[in-house]
């Protein structure tokens, strides 16, 4: 478990962390094609969104790392926003509120059904995110406390799983906490796959999901911080509240508008596979 480099002309690839990433997105991109390959749908239209998504992901991934964890060196030198290639990091939670917001209002732009689209983008997203924390794991990123538990990690003196802890203490492997939690949650989308009432509601479970995981996985994880002004959270905690009261504010609003959701899904879609000069 060492960290490494990729370096490709220009192109750098910071530690394991960065490498995984690059096959998340790979990953991520051949599941959609295959969970739209048999549908009636405008794939133009949500490889703009995907695309877009991304950069804001990318985008928003990076300040997340810097605003919440690297707070005083952020104000103090802004610009290193902008050094990747020295100052390397980026905040899956940041990533996941990027894309998902970007996803919205460009849905929202062209009048497309944000829930009926989303349906195909959730399970690739997922997957990413295990691959990712994979890579975590194998570089020692977003590791645990220390654990006298048989199956704590020692990860190697190098990685920075030790920055504040002696080098060789076994650790809590909350990267594998974390796949272990959207392993499962992967396999719940797979199994419902033909349940309308749940596909249709994808990026909710995925909010419930994602917001309460995190909130547990904070408790053993050791890069993270108890808030000056709510001590008994961390910032991922205060974020994982936050999404979790969002899904719980969207699940009742398609439970009331569940007619309208469902007559979105079947209009818009069709709507969305003709072309303005092919409409008879």
């Amino acid at each position: 478990m060492l960290p490494i480099n990729l370096k490709i002309g220009l192109l750098q690839i910071n530690d394991y962390e960065g490498l995984y990433f690059l096959i998340a997105v790979i990953c991520g991109f051949i599941y959609f094609i295959l969970l739209s390959r048999d549908e009636k749908l405008n794939l133009n239209n949500l490889y703009t969104a995907i695309f877009i998504s991304l950069i804001s992901s990318l985008v928003m991934g990076r300040l997340f790392s810097f605003i919440f964890w690297r707070t005083e060196v952020f104000f103090s030198k802004p610009w290193i926003f902008f050094i990747i290639w020295k100052y390397p990091g980026s905040s899956i939670t940041g990533c996941i509120i990027g894309g998902l917001t970007a996803a919205y209002l460009f849905f929202k732009i062209k009048k497309l059904d944000f829930f009926y689209n989303m349906k195909f983008i959730i399970p690739p997203i997922v997957l990413g995110q295990i691959v990712g924390r994979f890579g975590c794991f194998l570089n020692g990123d977003a590791a645990g406390k220390p654990t006298d538990l048989p199956w704590g990690i020692i990860f190697n003196s190098k990685s920075s799983a030790y920055y504040n802890i002696p080098a060789g203490t076994p650790l809590h492997p909350t990267q594998l906490y974390e796949i272990a939690g959207n392993l499962i949650f992967l396999i719940f989308l797979i199994i419902t796959g033909n349940n309308n009432w749940i596909t249709n509601r994808r990026v909710i479970w995925f909010a419930f999901n994602y917001s309460i995981l995190r909130f547990i996985i904070e408790f053993f994880r050791n890069d993270t911080e108890k808030l000056s002004w709510i001590p008994f959270l961390t910032s991922g905690q205060l974020i994982s509240l936050s999404g979790f009261v969002v899904a719980v504010i969207l699940l009742i609003w398609s439970v009331i508008n569940n007619d309208k959701l469902v007559k979105n899904q079947w209009t818009n879609p069709m709507a969305d596979i003709l072309e303005p000069d092919k409409i008879m």
